[in-house]
């Protein structure tokens, strides 16, 4: 909460984005938060978009206009993006049935925008995603 209230006292241009994946480490959302999450963001004064995270084209305009608000007013703002944590949250926590990660899995935006896309284009987007995946390594081994 300080890091919202500072932002919203010196107006910084900070845009917070939200992955609200349904838990709060091991717990439900519902069991470990009262209220709610944007209301306590709007308290502070951030406008608090929020957008569904199983479409990642409504993802990428959400995103932008939040990206175009924090430019244009110079103040913070927030984005809630409400997801499925597909992962345990720590080794060896998750007590989600497999039959319940399957049917997050088949709401994962990546591959459903994937699947979307023409086959020439993904083999582009993928080529490009390995070229800088591999530049990224280099720099992190630094000289030999």
């Amino acid at each position: 909460y300080e890091s919202f209230n500072i932002a919203a006292l010196w107006a910084a241009p900070l845009l917070v984005v939200v992955e609200a994946n349904g838990w709060a480490q091991s717990t439900p959302t519902p069991r470990a938060l009262a209220g709610s999450m944007r209301q306590r963001l709007e308290a502070f004064g951030l406008p608090c978009g929020m957008v569904e995270g199983t479409d990642a084209l409504e993802i990428h305009r959400a995103a932008g206009a939040a990206v175009g608000q924090v430019r244009e007013t110079g103040r913070p703002a927030c984005l809630i993006i409400r997801t499925q944590r597909l992962g345990p949250h720590s080794k060896g926590d998750d007590s989600r049935s497999p039959e319940e990660l399957e049917t997050l899995r088949e709401r994962d935006p990546l591959p459903r925008l994937a699947a979307s896309l023409d086959p020439e284009q993904r083999r582009t987007i993928e080529a490009e995603c390995e070229r800088r995946l591999a530049a990224a390594l280099t720099a992190t081994e630094g000289p030999q």
